[in-house]
């Protein structure tokens, strides 16, 4: 059932439909080309992860950074599964309400949400919030990465 997969309150329809929504494709590439340094990181080649995305699991498989303590980089399958994780978090993590609420406001008012707008609403993603969502904008601007937007991945 769709109200358990993004964590919401069975019958909440409008919260529902608020997580079910795309990231935008300019939104997710700014996000994976800055975090894994266009996929050169450690993280991307040996983890699948594109996105840094952590965790604070024994159990989940994971990479230990060399600078930093206390947690390790998520080791997924695959991109896709790296990917799908990446879009479930950005849709069901608290920290991403706000972003949430800017996009259903900006599908209301423009038919389908787009990235640039929704930049200024990851300030819980960056441990440089003040400049995370100008980074994201310049790698969105320097590669015309708007034209993305609408773009749909398939099922394999």
């Amino acid at each position: 059932p769709l109200y358990q997969k993004y964590d919401v309150e069975p019958g909440n329809r409008e919260e529902l439909l608020k997580r079910v929504d795309v990231v935008p494709a300019s939104l997710v590439l700014a996000k994976a080309a800055l975090e894994s340094g266009w996929g050169t990181s450690r993280f991307a080649r040996k983890g699948n992860n594109y996105f840094g995305m952590r965790t604070y699991n024994d159990d989940t498989p994971g990479i230990e950074p060399k600078k930093a303590e206390g947690f390790k980089v998520i080791r997924f399958k695959s991109i896709g599964h790296g990917v799908r994780s990446y879009l479930k978090n950005m849709n069901t993590n608290e920290a991403y309400t706000k972003l949430r609420d800017a996009r259903a406001r900006d599908r209301a008012k423009n038919g389908a949400p787009r990235g640039r707008p929704l930049t200024n609403y990851l300030d819980a993603y960056s441990e440089i919030p003040e400049k995370y969502g100008k980074r994201l904008r310049n790698v969105m601007d320097i590669n015309d990465l708007d034209r993305f937007d609408g773009v749909r991945l398939a099922k394999n």
